[in-house]
């Protein structure tokens, strides 16, 4: 975290520059491992994966912008669309990857799969938390929080609510509702004066009271759509790769790489990225006409790369 020993073991050849930049407890750790493939993730530990892979002669594989210098030090990198900090990326958000040794995605990696939501929702039912019977069609809630720049204000959160009302009203439909660690407190009390106690909410969860780590899983498997916040490109990956409608309310003040990571999955038609006034005709217009989902192949495009490296 200290930007001069960041800045010398980003220099360093050999891994002994790491001794000026960890504990020695950490030190003696690395010493002893003998990997044969390292993996990291984020730009601040991509130099200790360099130095980590050259000293035992292992495979490298980084996750996102490595801050180590060039990719060329890595056998494999694996950077998201919108992490691709160059002009080229701001100027042109589907430029290809430039290295043979580089696989870039369309969203960030994760677990979603058939056999994960088929246990998350497994388990989220056995919870006790879910209220009644689920209705068709079944909307997803998840609430983020605040985060560079962004902020989700209460007068927001009151129209959001209403929309989703309003759509729960029209179709008849259950809702599941979870916020997250980073939910501001006065948004979580709104959203639970709102929905505790509502008829059609099946499922109300603050993360800050009850962390449960089934619910986001759970809700993703047991709902026809996903109602995301703009603000956690992680989520909205997720969303997707469950192969359910996602729909994004649109919100100011993100940062550029969300800003492009949106305008990505929009074009692809990943999801629907709408103002909160429009979200009731927007879910009611989905589930009337049913379009077809789409969603990435990123998993299949790094599987591939690994193949070749392994």
């Amino acid at each position: 975290r200290s930007g001069i020993t960041r800045f010398i073991f980003n220099l360093g050849k050999t891994i002994g520059f790491l001794r000026y930049a960890l504990t020695k407890g950490s030190w003696e750790e690395l010493l002893s491992l003998k990997p044969d493939i390292v993996i990291s993730a984020g730009s601040l530990v991509s130099a200790v994966n360099y130095l980590l892979s050259s000293q035992n002669g292992a495979k490298s594989i980084c996750l996102m912008k490595p801050g180590a210098g060039s990719l060329a030090k890595f056998d494999l990198a694996i950077i998201p669309q919108h992490d691709r900090r160059s002009l080229a990326f701001f100027c042109q958000s589907r430029r290809p990857a430039s290295k043979k040794n580089e696989v870039v995605t369309e969203g960030a990696l994760n677990l979603i799969g058939p056999d994960y939501l088929k246990e998350k929702s497994k388990r989220l039912e056995q919870s006790g938390l879910l209220k009644g019977k689920l209705l068709k069609p079944c909307i997803g809630l998840l609430i983020g929080g605040s985060a560079k720049g962004f902020s989700i204000k209460p007068e927001i959160i009151e129209a959001l609510c209403r929309e989703i009302k309003k759509s729960a009203l029209g179709l008849n439909a259950s809702i599941l509702i979870s916020t997250s660690r980073r939910t501001p407190f006065e948004i979580e009390a709104r959203i639970k004066t709102e929905f505790a106690g509502y008829p059609n909410c099946n499922l109300l969860v603050i993360a800050n009271e009850n962390n449960n780590p089934d619910v986001a899983g759970g809700i993703f498997g047991l709902s026809d759509i996903i109602i995301s916040s703009p603000d956690s490109i992680s989520m909205i990956s997720e969303a997707v790769s469950a192969k359910k409608y996602v729909v994004v309310f649109k919100n100011d003040f993100l940062s550029p790489k969300h800003k492009l990571f949106l305008k990505l999955y929009q074009e692809k038609k990943y999801i629907y990225l709408k103002e909160i006034s429009e979200l009731s005709k927007s879910i009611s217009d989905i589930w009337q006409n049913k379009p077809k989902v789409n969603f990435t192949d990123d998993n299949s495009k790094v599987a591939e790369a690994l193949s070749k490296i392994l």
